[in-house]
């Protein structure tokens, strides 16, 4: 009786032995699909996302950062960068109230894995301050892009182009928020900048060239304007040539303002006086780059439009 007993444990042993065996094959397994699954998921969404197609990007992003919290983890450097090219596409497809909270996400996880003055994480908190930008809450944008300023002169040095991008992309802001005084001096802080690293009849230059000269003459200083709007059409008729939008933007903002202070001369003010409404517009363009590890922007030839025409800007690493 004893004897089968014991044999009869020793059946029941092995047979959950086998199981055991069995069901760790299957987790292995299992395991393995899974991790499969997601690197092929990674690998066709970023081929459709470098392609620009999103609608078929965007599902495949999503479901690689739900197999993600599984493995390798929702707070792998992977799973962060697959969230933040989710924000990003629902950014390029302007849908701004969806990519915030996954930007501000990202960010805060950024912040606590890689520290708060990775680069990455600072690429993040340019994407959520150019998103508040994008929505139009510039209070929210300023100070954002202001730190994001600051923390990239300190990290990344003062002449490196996503610092030269930020001072630009402040300056803007302050700029559509007609903060014109304060605008002005980081323009032509861009300005020098550019001059120096890409040269004077760089595009980019050109470009920072005008938005000066638009500065000036928005703060009512004409005679500076002029000046300046001069030297940045002679300029890109010889680089761009005259037929280029930008050489004809530079012809149009002279006939304007040409225009606008003809009118105020002849109602009694040759100046502008503080605080007064200005009655015409004007675009930028930013400072954007090519590729760095993953697509990064628009190409820099590429004239930076206005606001809701120009999300390229963003960085989606």
């Amino acid at each position: 009786m004893y004897y089968h007993s014991v044999i009869s444990d020793r059946t029941r042993n092995a047979n959950l032995t086998k199981q055991i065996e069995s069901a760790k094959k299957k987790l292995v397994y299992n395991t393995f699909c899974l991790v499969l699954k997601t690197i092929i998921d990674k690998l066709y969404a970023i081929q459709f996302f470098d392609q620009n197609d999103y609608d078929k990007a965007l599902p495949m992003f999503q479901d690689f950062v739900e197999n993600s919290k599984r493995f390798p983890g929702e707070d792998h450097r992977d799973t962060l960068s697959a969230l933040h090219k989710i924000a990003y596409i629902h950014f390029m497809k302007r849908e701004y109230d969806k990519a915030l909270p996954l930007f501000q996400e990202c960010l805060e996880k950024r912040k606590r894995v890689l520290g708060e003055d990775h680069p990455d994480t600072l690429i993040t908190l340019y994407n959520v301050a150019n998103t508040y930008e994008n929505m139009k809450d510039y209070d929210k944008a300023l100070p954002l892009f202001a730190t994001c300023m600051e923390k990239r002169k300190r990290v990344l040095g003062e002449d490196h182009r996503d610092t030269i991008k930020t001072i630009n992309d402040l300056a803007y802001t302050k700029y559509i928020t007609k903060d014109y005084h304060n605008a002005l001096p980081l323009f032509e802080e861009c300005l020098e900048k550019r001059k120096r690293l890409l040269g004077e009849d760089h595009p980019d230059t050109l470009t920072s060239l005008n938005n000066v000269a638009n500065t000036y003459a928005n703060m009512g200083e004409y005679d500076t304007a002029f000046k300046l709007f001069q030297e940045c059409l002679k300029k890109r008729k010889r680089v761009l040539g005259e037929d280029h939008p930008d050489t004809r933007k530079t012809s149009a903002d002279i006939v304007k303002y040409e225009q606008i202070q003809k009118i105020q001369k002849e109602q009694g003010g040759g100046r502008r006086k503080k605080n007064q409404k200005y009655v015409g517009s004007t675009r930028h363009r930013r400072y954007s780059h090519g590729r760095r590890l993953n697509k990064l922007s628009a190409s820099s030839s590429n004239i930076m439009k206005r606001k809701h025409k120009s999300a390229r800007k963003l960085r989606y690493k």
